[in-house]
């Protein structure tokens, strides 16, 4: 396949915009054929950072992604998420100043109730 035709072929894979292009026919949904969506899927699997979740199990995705059990990276992890909300805390200090709030009950711009 040449490279004109690879990229008509995934240009062919993009959902419609939100808008109508003039003389075109075409209405509704996007509708994918069987080998478009065995591709989409397949991009989705190949792509997935985490998760892949399916509605039954599916021997394709075993074979494109198989588990990989590693305390290592699990350890890593745990470690990163148990030091994410003091990292970011830190992080977002350089840029924006400490916020104090001052009033006075006398405060013509204090709402009542307040």
């Amino acid at each position: 396949m040449g490279q004109a035709q690879l990229e008509l072929h995934h240009a062919n894979l993009s959902p419609p915009r939100d808008f109508h292009q003039v003389g075109s026919k075409k209405t509704g949904r996007w509708h994918a054929s069987p080998e478009q969506t065995l591709e989409l899927q397949g991009f989705a699997v190949e792509r997935a950072l985490r998760w892949i979740i399916a509605r039954k199990p599916d021997s394709r995705i075993v074979a494109m992604r198989p588990r990989i059990i590693d305390a290592e990276a699990y350890k890593t992890e745990q470690e990163g998420w148990s030091s994410w909300n003091d990292m970011h805390l830190e992080s977002e200090a350089e840029f924006s100043p400490p916020r104090t709030v001052s009033w006075s009950r006398d405060d013509p711009g204090r709402r009542s109730g307040a």
